[in-house]
């Protein structure tokens, strides 16, 4: 390897280092906001993450269509 791309591995990975340490920090800053809005409004956090993550793609309607196709599927599979 030669001092030019040890050069670039060495800046890439000095980026992509400081990238994952915001990752980190958003990750600890979206727990922190489930975490005080499932005490203040008593709403499960799992519930609130889902429904953060629909709001985020805004994709609701198509989930939505999704599980009405596998809630026929699963009904005519059982026989319920």
């Amino acid at each position: 390897m030669n001092s030019t791309e040890r050069e670039k591995i060495s800046n890439t990975m000095r980026e992509l280092s400081a990238a994952m340490d915001r990752i980190k920090g958003e990750r600890e800053l979206i727990n922190e906001a489930l975490t005080d809005l499932s005490a203040s409004t008593g709403q499960p956090k799992p519930r609130l993450r889902r429904l953060a993550k629909h709001y985020h793609a805004m994709d609701f309607a198509n989930e939505s269509a999704e599980f009405e196709e596998l809630e026929t599927l699963f009904n005519e599979v059982t026989g319920q």
